[in-house]
């Protein structure tokens, strides 16, 4: 489907993501209030968005990380390969630090923090669905560093296997690519990204 039948009749249609059903309610009300915008669908569990997404085929989708059920960020990458069409939007708690390796590790276009003001969610959801980015240019001998901090403060050590997965997603790479590269099956890259993200602290379920 191109961009413009996704856009619909001139609004962009958006799939929102979020385990509290007062908060999904009210991020849908709040972007059907902007009149270049719809809410298309919404879940409060990761299989149960990954369903809604292939059937209502939004130009983005706007991810809470933190879930009951499944995390954001395996929404996103699992969105990615299979709509790569769909722009994801990360919403997190995370620091800012956190939040940009969840965001390059997830393939999102973008993040945004839940306390910031809710024109900020409609101007990085325009963004993104015209093509845009809410990251910034970034190579991976860059963001290299940042995740080792966050692995050290966690006292977390990777296998060789599981540097190999985290090298291919920092550098863009789907699921399916990565198993290519490292000789994987997509289910191991998506278990060894569970790891991945858990040893950072930012994915996983809520406590």
């Amino acid at each position: 489907m191109d961009d413009r039948a996704r856009l619909g009749t001139g609004q962009i249609k958006v799939f929102v993501l979020d385990d509290h059903a007062m908060v999904r309610d009210a991020l849908t009300d709040y972007i059907n209030t902007d009149p270049q915008m719809t809410v298309v669908g919404s879940a409060g569990a990761a299989e149960e968005a990954l369903a809604g997404i292939a059937e209502t085929e939004p130009a983005v989708a706007v991810l809470d990380v933190r879930l009951r059920e499944g995390n954001g960020l395996e929404v996103c990458r699992e969105v990615r390969d299979r709509h790569p069409q769909v722009r994801c939007v990360l919403l997190t708690s995370h620091s800012e630090q956190e939040a940009r390796v969840a965001a390059r590790l997830a393939g999102a276009s973008g993040y945004l923090i839940k306390e910031l003001g809710g024109s900020t969610l409609l101007d990085g959801i325009r963004t993104v669905a015209t093509g845009g980015s809410l990251l910034a240019e970034e190579p991976v001998e860059e963001l290299q560093p940042l995740v080792e901090d966050l692995f050290e403060r966690r006292a977390v050590t990777l296998s060789d296997q599981q540097h190999s997965v985290l090298a291919g997603a920092l550098g863009g790479a789907s699921n399916a690519q990565i198993a290519d590269a490292t000789s994987l099956s997509p289910s191991d890259v998506r278990g060894q990204l569970d790891v991945i993200f858990q040893g950072l602290g930012i994915g996983g379920g809520r406590r």
